[in-house]
């Protein structure tokens, strides 16, 4: 995990489902861009984001955003589309608005 603690910055419990999705999207997201550049990469706008807005307020902002992250593409070019920002946006749909579970299921549609 990164640096910085979750637990700490996210807003959410870590005994919350949706917290634990999260976390298992950033760790997975941190270790493809290691593998990628051959060297220890955080993905510091992530953190950055997540000490600003919290778990929720991160992924309502990039379900809602006009381009997906970086992280969308990576996970969807390894095959993970599941553990991208937007897929959790839909699997806790009664959590976000309805216009960003809208926004989140049409990125997962284009991505797939």
């Amino acid at each position: 995990m990164s640096k910085l603690d979750l637990k700490t910055i996210g807003g959410l419990q870590p005994d919350d489902p949706l917290y634990r999705d999260f976390e298992n999207m950033l760790v997975h997201y941190e270790t493809l861009l290691t593998k990628k550049n051959g060297r220890r990469t955080r993905a510091s706008r992530t953190w950055g984001k997540l000490k600003r807005k919290g778990i929720i307020g991160c992924l309502e902002d990039w379900a809602l955003s006009s381009k997906p992250t970086d992280a969308f593409y990576v996970l969807i070019e390894n095959g993970e589309p599941e553990l991208t920002a937007e897929a959790i946006v839909v699997r806790y749909a009664d959590r976000f608005p309805v216009a960003a579970v809208a926004a989140a299921k049409q990125k997962l549609n284009y991505g797939a």
